[in-house]
Parts: structure tokens; C-alpha cells; sequence
């Protein structure tokens, strides 16, 4: 009788939400789990005794620790992510991009809005910039580069949160449940050589293989995958490909990508790739195209210029990824083509 009864707790164990392992950690709160990992770019799995939960507008989201969820979300046939990456500087012409990009994304009718890392090389300019990603209105997502400091980072993020109820801090919140999809995070960098600060945020393949407990579709909802950095491809149209034309992203993010079946992706990092989207196969797809699979590499919204690999310069883009049953596509909004629009509120 008692092993039959150990047999059936082992076996409650292996069933339970996202396959929970006891490396699983319990805190009281959320300022609890942070001020216990706020200096480690990579918290362990936890669960919160005192769940938050979060009001924005019509949407109501619990904070659990490792997971957010959308309360009772309302059907979406479509769902669209609005996406910012690496600003890098705070002057005052990207953050004129910042919030050219998050007005444009509000027009557009964005869900979520992403923002996966270097958002700021100067810890002291992290507070403005979430300050116009949180005045945005919508549920931001943000996790760390390979730019940034781990501590400051959280800090700030921490500030932000406790100021405005739509910021998340990615770092921590892995996986976030909402209406018709599942993100699912990796923060940092997996090339410890361009991890630019002492203690910056580098991760290493047994901490993407962690990810695999959190990666698989539940209830049929595709799942995202957010990261700093692409994964490794194999071709020249891959979103990995610097300006010499070696492929130099990430295989453990390639096979968890592989081992998950996860349709979808969001990356950036390797910014003359930037503005670009590829299929399952790898190869390029054109904005606007839908697709089964879709997986984008952003670019830099920062208004310095950056030479791409076609041998333009680019001064700041963003994306909107567009995601419904059928599939995904994806539009680049630049940001010179914005600035004829006048001046907006940050730079008067």
C-alpha cells in the first residue's frame, strides 16, 4: 500500500504544470524573489505565496514568479507583438525612435509589446528609457542583452513595475500565458566575449536546456521565443550572419527551437541582419508574407547609424509581428521614414 501510494505522488509529480521540477524555489513575493537573485542574471524556476495581480484596461494578468498569465483573456483571432531592440544609447533622437515606434504600434492595435535587450549601455539612462516603453500603455516585456549591467538592470526594472502595472521583467517572468500564444524567454548572450560589462548577463547551454520544462505548447497555443541574440543557421539568408558572412548565432537555442516544435521567434543582436524574417527552412521571407514558421532578427532602434548588410545605413527600426492560426508575418517600421511626421514630445 505504501509504495502503491509513493507510486501515485511520483506520478502527481511528473504530470504538474509544466512538468515542475524540485528545483523549483517558493518566495512570499515578487520584491522577495528579486531582492533574494537581484545581482544573478538567472534566477532559479519559483513560485510566488502571494500571487500580484495586475489590471490593465479590460486585461487582468497574474504574476505567479516564473509565469504571468492573462486572466480569463478575451478570444483573438489575431495577436500582434509590437518588438524593440538594442537602442543601446539613450540620446535624445532614439528616444524620439522609442516613442515614434510604440505610438506607431498603438495604431497598429499591438498586443504586446517586446523589448529583448541592450536597451541601454549606461545604467544611469535605463530609467527614461522603460519610462516611454511603460507610457506606452501596453504589456511590456523586457529582458537583458549583453549590454547590460545584472544588477542595475533589475533595479530599474524593479522601480518601473512597482510605478507602472504593464512592465515586466523578463529576466524572472520566463514564461507568460495570454490569449492565443505563450512566450517563452532566454535573457542574456551566449558569447561570453561580447558580454561588454564585468557582470553582464551570459548563459551558457545547460540554462537554455532549462528552458525545455517551459518551451512545450500547452493546449495548443504556438509558442514565442524571445532572445537577445538569434539562433545558429546554416546559410547566408540566416539572421545570424555578420558583415564577413559567418553564421555566428546560437546552436543550443537552435536545438531548443528543434526539440519544441516552437514556431516562432524573436531575436536581435547581429544588427547589419536586422529588418529580417526567415521561415522553418531558413530561408528569407518578405514582410508581409505569412507563414507557418516565422522567425525575425529586429535590428537597433538606435538613431545611430549602423551599416546593414546590404550596405545601407540604418537609423533606428522596429517590428510588428502579426500571429494567428494560419501563421505569422511581420512588418519593419524605420525610422527615417518617420521623422517627416514632426517632432514628437520628446524632442520639443
Amino acid at each position: 500500500m505504501v509504495t502503491r501510494c509513493l507510486s501515485i505522488i511520483v506520478l502527481i509529480l511528473l504530470i504538474s504544470p509544466l512538468g515542475e521540477a524540485s528545483s523549483w524555489e517558493y518566495f512570499e513575493s515578487w520584491q522577495g524573489y528579486l531582492a533574494r537573485y537581484r545581482t544573478e542574471c538567472f534566477a532559479p524556476f519559483a513560485k510566488l505565496r502571494q500571487k500580484s495581480v495586475r489590471k490593465l484596461g479590460k486585461r487582468t494578468f497574474r504574476l505567479e514568479g516564473t509565469r504571468l498569465v492573462e486572466i480569463k483573456p478575451r478570444k483573438r483571432k489575431v495577436t500582434r507583438i509590437g518588438v524593440i531592440s538594442a537602442p543601446k544609447d539613450s540620446t535624445r533622437m532614439t528616444r524620439d525612435n522609442i516613442l515614434r515606434f510604440t505610438e506607431r504600434f498603438k495604431q497598429e492595435g499591438a498586443d504586446w509589446l517586446v523589448v529583448n535587450g541592450d536597451l541601454a549601455y549606461d545604467s544611469s539612462a535605463l530609467p527614461d528609457t522603460l519610462e516611454i516603453l511603460a507610457t506606452s500603455g501596453l504589456p511590456v516585456l523586457v529582458s537583458i542583452g549583453n549590454g547590460e549591467s545584472v544588477a542595475p538592470f533589475n533595479d530599474a526594472l524593479l522601480a518601473v513595475m512597482e510605478k507602472h502595472s504593464n512592465v515586466y521583467n523578463a529576466n524572472f517572468i520566463r514564461r507568460i500565458d495570454g490569449a492565443g500564444l505563450s512566450f517563452v524567454v532566454m535573457p542574456g548572450y551566449y558569447d561570453e566575449h561580447y558580454i561588454h560589462p564585468a557582470d553582464g548577463c551570459h548563459y551558457r547551454p545547460e540554462q537554455v536546456k532549462e528552458l525545455n520544462e517551459l518551451a512545450k505548447s500547452k493546449q495548443g497555443k504556438p509558442v514565442v521565443l524571445i532572445s537577445h541574440g538569434p539562433p545558429e543557421y546554416a546559410s547566408p539568408e540566416g539572421l545570424d550572419v555578420i558583415h564577413n558572412g559567418t553564421n555566428v548565432g546560437d546552436t543550443a537555442l537552435s536545438e531548443l527551437i528543434s526539440n519544441n516544435g516552437v514556431a516562432f521567434g524573436i531575436f536581435g543582436h547581429i544588427l547589419e541582419s536586422g529588418g529580417r524574417g526567415v521561415g522553418g527552412d531558413g530561408t528569407s521571407v518578405a514582410p508581409k508574407s505569412r507563414v507557418k514558421k516565422l522567425y525575425v532578427n529586429v535590428g537597433s532602434s538606435s538613431a545611430i547609424p549602423w551599416r546593414m548588410r546590404d550596405g545601407s545605413m540604418n537609423r533606428g527600426m522596429a517590428m510588428l509581428v502579426t500571429i494567428d492560426r494560419h501563421g505569422a508575418s511581420y512588418e519593419v517600421f524605420n525610422a527615417e521614414s518617420m521623422w517627416m511626421a514632426g517632432p514628437t514630445e520628446v524632442s520639443r
